[in-house]
């Protein structure tokens, strides 16, 4: 088993984890979720979720990795809920690379997405975002969000909206920003709102046909 620690009160600086991060990315070594927990120990939990939930916020076809990836999340955030201040995963989840990070398009494509990002986020309201309660319902909704994705049907596009509300309450972890976690709740209740839209819609259809 590997033990994940909770994110830290202290701020981790923009300009600091994206450098990081692509040096942690351009590694030759490969990109599991135990040597990432090594090198971001004090952000890992916020960064191993939007890492395993970023190829489902993209309109790149996934072809399934994105719902194995979004299982490992659901454990984390599952476990984020039941009030854990360390995250444990199986010793053959933790050495696994995270299939996603072999591909160049999918790096360059994250790393554009998070520096975008990084020019409006700083860290506001930290205390809040750390406090356990607030810890507890960031977990409630990244758990709702990622089983959006897994039910999502395949190659729908359905599942990068409920993706992306997971990454942004992640990122809200690690650069210590309330509106971030806002940001992520509203993008993700947005998405499974469509998606239950769409099910509904056709669910009348068929009753009109019969």
């Amino acid at each position: 088993m590997i033990a994940v620690g909770m994110a830290t009160k202290k701020p981790l600086q923009s300009k600091v984890f994206s450098s990081r991060l692509e040096a942690w990315l351009n590694n030759r070594s490969p990109n599991t979720i135990d040597r990432l927990n090594k090198v971001f120990a004090e952000k890992s939990i916020g960064i191993i979720v939007f890492l395993l939930m970023f190829l489902a916020a993209t309109p790149l076809p996934t072809g399934g990795v994105s719902d194995a990836m979004a299982v490992v999340a659901l454990v984390i955030s599952f476990q984020l809920i039941i009030g854990r201040r360390t995250i444990w995963l199986p010793q053959r989840w933790s050495k696994r690379t995270i299939k996603s990070l072999s591909s160049k398009r999918v790096i360059t494509h994250l790393l554009r997405s998070l520096r975008w990002l990084e020019r409006f986020t700083r860290p506001r309201l930290s205390g809040v975002v750390h406090n356990r309660i607030t810890l507890v319902v960031s977990g409630i909704f990244m758990f709702i969000y990622e089983f959006a994705v897994v039910l999502s049907p395949p190659f729908s596009g359905l599942d990068s909206l409920p993706g992306l509300g997971a990454c942004l309450i992640a990122l809200s972890l690690v650069f210590d920003d309330i509106l971030l976690l806002f940001a992520g709740v509203v993008a993700g209740g947005i998405g499974i709102g469509i998606t239950i839209g769409i099910g509904a819609l056709l669910v009348t259809s068929l009753q009109q046909l019969v």
